[in-house]
């Protein structure tokens, strides 16, 4: 199977309100806009003209430490492409430009239930931080 990785166009938005909606039904009906920006960006999988894959990255400084890092977040593939290794590619992708844009690291926060999520994440040489996330809701 061929895959394309690249950026998100105005064009994809239908089809990755759909993804978002079955990778991610808790969240209900997503309310995403066509918002790319240099810092902030998201990037697709497509297959087949068809959008199957979807990562939201947003680049964050750190004036204390004086580096940035990336911020993953709504990361997927559609379930009938998972175990095919597009996950490893898309993250792989995504190293590749944190490398040419000397960012530090990058870093995701998944829920305590998505077992299969945190092996694949493992497995992508991530590691589990010893931390709480805390919200507060304004």
């Amino acid at each position: 199977m061929k895959i394309l990785i690249k950026p998100f166009e105005e064009k994809d938005l239908e089809q990755v309100k759909a993804l978002i909606m079955e990778c991610f039904p808790t969240i209900g009906i997503p309310n995403i806009k066509y918002q790319e920006e240099e810092k902030h960006f998201t990037l697709v999988v497509q297959t087949e003209n068809k959008i199957i894959g979807h990562v939201r990255i947003d680049e964050i400084y750190d004036n204390i430490r004086d580096r940035s890092h990336y911020l993953l977040d709504y990361m997927c593939i559609k379930k009938e492409y998972q175990n095919h290794g597009i996950g490893s590619k898309l993250l792989e992708h995504v190293t590749k430009i944190a490398k040419e844009k000397k960012i530090s690291y990058l870093e995701l926060t998944s829920r305590k239930e998505r077992h299969n999520a945190h092996q694949f994440y493992l497995k992508n040489d991530f590691q589990i931080r010893e931390t709480y996330v805390f919200r507060k809701e304004i």
